[in-house]
């Protein structure tokens, strides 16, 4: 049977990375937060082992599977148990991916909700304008190899396919003439992957900065001092400022904010 178009020649599969993708902060704030772990495909399975066995014991529920950990569920206490996973994010290219092909690396786009005419939570326009926030999200991040994408499973009128065809569409008008470089765009379940765990917690904590929730009075302290943590590591503690911020566009963690100052309302 011939190969699919979209299916890699054995030779492409080492160029092949995961990007997983998740958002917070839709409703009711300042700043849409959306952004994933990028990770090579070859190296996913080691990835996942790495994050849970990372995790504690306590973890597990009565069934004996992991329950899910993200921003919405650190609570007093979880400090430690929460920076032992990320530690072990955070060191991940050092201890594995040393001379080995790909990259491992966290990004994440800033979205002024702000601005008329955006909506991102109700309706199909919700939809169109989260799909739209995705497109620009995987666009910026297209740079080299081929991808499979995974946003973090929500309810949707919209099929995968229109966003699958949004993004290879897209980048085909950019001239890039690498033939179907989004090979997959699929919904994934973020309590089966611990990738889409991490991720949730590290926007969770630049959400919870740049909306101020780490400012109100009853802040959680664990929250609070996790939140200090994921900004020292990822370096954005140097581009957030309390009265603006700029954009780091280098590094393993990197950061844009997107205004859509020049687009129409």
């Amino acid at each position: 049977m011939p190969r699919k178009p979209w299916e890699p020649k054995e030779e492409e599969r080492h160029h092949f990375h995961e990007v997983y993708i998740d958002e917070t902060s839709q409703n009711g704030h300042h700043f849409l937060v959306l952004g994933g772990i990028i990770i090579p495909r070859e190296m996913s399975a080691e990835f996942e082992t790495d994050m849970i066995q990372a995790r504690r014991r306590k973890d597990l529920n009565s069934k004996g599977l992991l329950r899910e950990m993200g921003w919405s569920e650190v609570s007093n206490g979880d400090f430690n148990d929460y920076k032992r996973v990320l530690d072990a994010y955070f060191s991940f290219a050092v201890r594995r991916m040393m001379g080995k092909p790909g990259i491992c690396r966290f990004c994440c786009s800033v979205v002024d909700t702000t601005v008329p005419g955006r909506t991102y939570s109700t309706g199909k326009r919700g939809q169109v304008g989260f799909d739209r926030e995705i497109y620009f999200h995987c666009m910026t991040v297209a740079i080299g190899p081929l991808f499979h994408v995974y946003p973090d499973y929500r309810s949707s009128s919209q099929p995968m396919r229109s966003l699958y065809d949004m993004l290879n569409n897209g980048i085909r008008k950019e001239h890039d003439k690498r033939l179907y470089p989004f090979r997959r765009v699929q919904f994934r379940l973020s309590h089966e992957i611990q990738a889409l765990q991490i991720s949730d917690i590290l926007i969770g904590a630049l959400a919870y900065r740049l909306n101020r929730g780490y400012d109100k009075p009853s802040a959680n302290k664990d929250k609070k001092l996790l939140c200090d943590y994921v900004l020292k590591m990822t370096g954005f503690d140097t581009v957030i400022r309390e009265n603006g911020f700029r954009e780091k566009t280098w590094g393993q963690h990197q950061l844009w904010f997107r205004y859509h100052n020049k687009e129409k309302k």
